[in-house]
């Protein structure tokens, strides 16, 4: 025959006391009372091993915990009463400062320990974004191949592609006028896609 020390849930009206080992259900989870009025019917059961009767006379209990388990009544008592003793001292511990929770905030987009890192990545100290350099300066003129229409193939000073530097030194002199600067993106065109001419 074995004895058991257990604590009752809060639920169940809290506290701390010796049972049998048969009185727990097979999880451990809860405790069959039985139905005495006195300490010493009490006593006396435990010491027999009376088995919980199923006529609904002894009530169901849940238990929050198993302190200790042993075979010898005289030492479940003292281990009992030693349980006794702490578990006064620590409830009265929790009644006089009761445990606080403490409330961590999420960290949300920053996942590094430095503070630097964090700052950076609030959103205060983003650079504003650089200035749009303008490519046309000339806002009228267009370089649109299709707006273009004097452009001819024939009026280039050299032959497409060039193959020579002095044909290149002739056509940079030619590109320095503005006028035939316009008709440049259909230069581009015919060197990158020329025509293929049938036979």
């Amino acid at each position: 025959m074995s004895f058991t020390g257990i604590e009752f849930t809060d639920d169940s009206g809290g506290g701390i006391a010796l049972v049998s080992s048969q009185w727990l259900t097979p999880r451990k989870q809860e405790v069959f009372w039985p139905p005495y009025k006195f300490q010493f019917q009490y006593d006396k059961a435990i010491k027999k091993g009376v088995v919980p009767e199923q006529d609904g006379s002894w009530k169901i209990y849940k238990i929050k915990r198993c302190f200790f388990e042993t075979d010898d009544y005289s030492k479940a008592q003292s281990k009992i009463k030693q349980a006794q003793v702490t578990f006064d001292c620590q409830s009265e511990i929790d009644d006089v400062l009761p445990s606080k929770r403490i409330i961590h905030k999420p960290r949300r987009l920053a996942y590094s320990s430095s503070d630097d890192e964090d700052e950076a990545l609030s959103g205060k100290h983003f650079l504003p974004p650089s200035k749009i350099v303008r490519l046309n300066d000339k806002a009228n003129e267009t370089l649109s191949p299709s707006l273009s229409p004097q452009f001819r193939l024939e009026d280039l000073p050299v032959n497409l592609p060039v193959s020579t530097q002095a044909d290149l030194n002739i056509l940079e002199t030619y590109l320095k006028s503005n006028q035939n600067l316009s008709t440049m993106p259909h230069w581009v065109e015919e060197i990158l896609h020329p025509k293929l001419t049938e036979f």
